[in-house]
């Protein structure tokens, strides 16, 4: 597995992330690491890799985005932005995934920009670990995209499902919609779940005093929505200085599904190893295929058109917004 590394990302300096991204190659074998952000590796973390050095390379970026930056305008207008030569790498089918620290905006821009999606999906989804009652729940959409259609919510029940299913083993997940104020959507977002495969469940609409109960497996909800539920859980934490489950912590790895490539997200430092042994494990039972051949076989919504002219709406919103 291949896996561009973006070190100028997050508010750890890079070294600290090299260094820590270093410590899961050593126990990785199947790993390869390409750094972007740093001109080379640092001799004093070399010299403990012994065979493994050969699995570790640099390639050159030296702008990066911070988080309260314009990313559209960056990514125009600045060419040799971290995240955005970790994108051209998996376009090229030089890496296999991207791991990097943010900031999302950022990140979903840029792979929105090269329009690498998986075939059907009509935008892809931020997955966010949450803590509740039982074992923890997948919310998708976590904040990459403000709104989602009926369609959108749909295809997140689909890939939020499949990875739970494969990755977390958990043989029949069941999908709920965290409730909106539009009952429309709701309403149709129903429809289209009501009707899902069959290793498959959709145990219905939830409201957000109910979504920590473990009702449900996955939640799907629109990244404004999700983006609010994540930032209190953070918020709760930081209260309690705690993380509300052991089982989830708030700094787990964050993947963005429906990207025809592997990317995750990782809100903080503590979680990159997780990140990687993430990355590998997605590309081992090639998560992204299971999604492509379960939505060729599920509805068809809408036409390869109607899909990038959803991807041009979302760049010219996130440039009006910034």
């Amino acid at each position: 597995m291949r896996v561009a590394l973006d070190a100028m990302a997050g508010p750890a300096p890079p070294e600290a992330i090299v260094a820590s991204a270093l410590q899961t190659l050593r126990a990785n074998k199947d790993l390869r690491l390409t750094i972007l952000g740093v001109p080379e590796v640092p001799r004093s973390l070399l010299g403990d890799l012994g065979k493994a050095r050969d699995r570790v390379q640099t390639f050159p970026a030296s702008q990066f985005i911070g988080p309260h930056e314009d990313a559209a305008e960056a990514l125009r207008f600045r060419p040799d932005t971290s995240v955005g030569r970790a994108w051209q790498l998996l376009a090229e089918k030089k890496v296999d995934a991207l791991v990097t620290l943010g900031p999302l905006r950022a990140v979903v821009t840029a792979g929105m920009r090269l329009r690498r999606l998986i075939p059907r999906v009509r935008q892809p989804g931020l997955a966010a670990f949450l803590p509740t009652q039982s074992v923890g729940c997948l919310l998708m959409d976590a904040g990459a995209h403000d709104e989602a259609a009926p369609a959108n919510l749909y295809q997140y029940g689909v890939m939020g499902a499949l990875f739970r299913r494969y990755l977390q083993r958990l043989e029949h997940p069941r999908v709920g919609i965290l409730q909106t104020n539009d009952e429309r959507v709701d309403r149709e977002a129903e429809r289209l779940l009501d009707a899902a495969p069959d290793w498959m469940s959709y145990c219905g609409a939830i409201d957000a005093r109910s979504a920590f109960k473990g009702e449900a497996d996955v939640l799907v909800c629109s990244g404004g929505m999700g983006r609010l539920v994540c930032q209190t859980c953070g918020s709760v934490a930081g209260i309690l200085n705690q993380t509300p489950s052991p089982q989830v912590p708030m700094d787990s790895p964050r993947p963005l599904l429906g990207f025809d490539g592997i990317c995750i997200v990782v809100p903080g430092e503590r979680g990159l190893d997780e990140a990687l042994t993430l990355a590998l494990r997605m590309g081992q039972v090639d998560l992204n295929k299971k999604i492509a051949q379960s939505l060729e076989t599920g509805p068809l919504l809408g036409s390869p058109a109607e899909h990038s002219h959803q991807a041009d709406t979302f760049l010219k919103k996130d440039a009006e917004r910034e």
